[in-house]
């Protein structure tokens, strides 16, 4: 009898697990139930199933979420109250804080350290952070993203949020980046100057007739306030994805053959040597055409979103590609970025926050960042949408249609990878430029003696 009753009530107690599994698997989310519109509706066919989560019925879920940039946190924000729409059985509550650039990366590192102190998802910069946190002793700390079927190989700059073992830490949040040139059509056709053009010695003819008319070519941050971007961008677009596994190879003959073609510039008089942050270096880009404008410059999109859209007032602008040294392997490059990614040593939930990392992937979010915000889509599907190829922005760009460059830039751009000891190499290189005006060779060679150096 005994024996009879211990069987009962293991049957019940199994009989309940059963009874409180297919509870959970009942869970079906009626798309009727969901208040939000279609575009930001969870896509099946590129996201797959939408997970139910039904361990979560009833509760309020918290989730936090590190940026530094202001910029970003108004979409995010925007997103995560979309994602918590999709689940009328439990409460999911985003909280966006936005912390100073070097505190969260260093805030990041203590933490892992520490083993708390995280948040559920961060926003690592693609250099100070993906380059710094996907490598050992810290890549185990993050999530491995699965993408689903429907995104695979849609993504752009994979490469860049994955560790050397291939794992995918992260997903690109901010935008593709693809650089392009940037100049100012008036001062080039009142020079006689015939735009597009293709080549770097095309590039040097018009900064030659630029100066007969008093104007810059450009502009390169040698003595002044470097731009670290404009020497990377042309080592990029000439083949070097300036690492290569752990090993850093600024130094080698195509970044030569561009940051020669960049000191030429400032030896013939062609270009200035001012940094882009200075005021005046601004004015002289946008202003009024009066004498010593600077007509062009190299740089990733969101460079002329963050530093120039405010200050111009003419529709003066356009963009092409970059015009091509002899070594070129593409008309654009990719530079800057932020990610998101999921600490997965540290939150509760990582299922939860890798299924809204996927979320900010899906079409009608990267749509609705290029329209609200001009972020590039990195969802190749997006980028396919007329919205994005008919883009024109008539009050900076005329009746150029720039949504062509854009996709054609996001589709066709080179590839980089950045590794150990880039925080270092950044600040040595802003620190000692100067030195590449009189041995262009030597300074690259003592670059890479002090990455040696310094991670060893």
């Amino acid at each position: 009898m005994q024996r009879f009753c211990v069987v009962l009530v293991m049957l019940v107690f199994f009989g309940s697990l059963l009874f409180a599994g297919g509870a959970q698997e009942e869970i079906e989310i009626d798309p009727e139930d969901v208040d939000l519109p279609e575009q930001f509706m969870w896509p099946e066919d590129e996201l797959g199933s939408l997970p139910t989560f039904p361990e979560y019925q009833g509760e309020t879920i918290e989730l936090t979420i590190e940026t530094f940039s202001g910029g970003q946190a108004p979409y995010l924000e925007f997103f995560g109250e979309n994602f918590n729409a999709l689940f009328p059985h439990f409460e999911v509550e985003f909280e966006v804080q936005i912390v100073p650039f070097g505190e969260m990366h260093d805030g990041l590192g203590a933490s892992l350290i520490a083993g708390t102190g995280a948040p559920d998802i961060i926003t690592p910069h693609i250099g100070a952070g993906a380059a710094r946190f996907f490598q050992q002793p810290y890549a185990d700390e993050f999530l491995e993203i699965e993408l689903p079927d429907g995104l695979q190989g849609q993504i752009a700059r994979t490469s860049e949020y994955s560790d050397e073992q291939g794992r995918l830490l992260g997903v690109e949040n901010a935008g593709a980046h693809p650089g392009f040139l940037y100049y100012r059509a008036d001062l080039f056709e009142e020079a006689g100057v015939e735009m597009p053009i293709e080549t770097w010695d095309e590039y040097v003819e018009a900064g030659e007739k630029l100066r007969e008319n008093g104007h810059y070519l450009t502009s390169f941050g040698f003595q002044g306030p470097s731009e670290v971007s404009e020497l990377f961008s042309l080592a990029i677009v000439q083949g070097n994805t300036l690492w290569d596994g752990d090993e850093f190879i600024l130094n080698d003959d195509r970044t030569l053959e561009g940051l020669e073609a960049m000191v030429e510039l400032i030896n013939s008089g062609l270009a200035l040597d001012a940094g882009f942050d200075e005021e005046d270096t601004i004015r002289r880009k946008v202003g009024a055409v009066e004498e010593g404008q600077i007509a062009s410059f190299i740089g990733a999109d969101w460079v002329f979103n963050t530093r120039l859209m405010d200050h111009i007032e003419e529709p003066n602008w356009r963009i092409q590609g970059v015009p091509r040294l002899p070594g070129a392997v593409a008309d654009y490059f990719t530079w800057g970025g932020t990610g998101l990614s999921v600490v997965e040593s540290q939150t509760d939930y990582p299922e939860l926050a890798e299924a809204f990392l996927l979320y900010t992937l899906a079409s009608g979010n990267q749509l609705y960042k290029f329209e609200e915000y001009l972020h590039l889509p990195v969802n190749q599907i997006a980028l396919n949408d007329p919205v994005i190829a008919e883009y024109t922005a008539p009050e900076y760009f005329g009746d150029q249609v720039i949504g062509e460059v854009f996709v054609d830039g996001v589709q066709n751009m080179a590839g980089f990878e950045l590794g150990n000891g880039y925080s270092a190499v950044d600040d040595q290189l802003e620190a000692t430029l100067n030195e590449a005006l009189d041995d262009p060779e030597g300074w690259l060679q003592d670059l890479e003696d002090y990455w040696r150096a310094a991670i060893n």
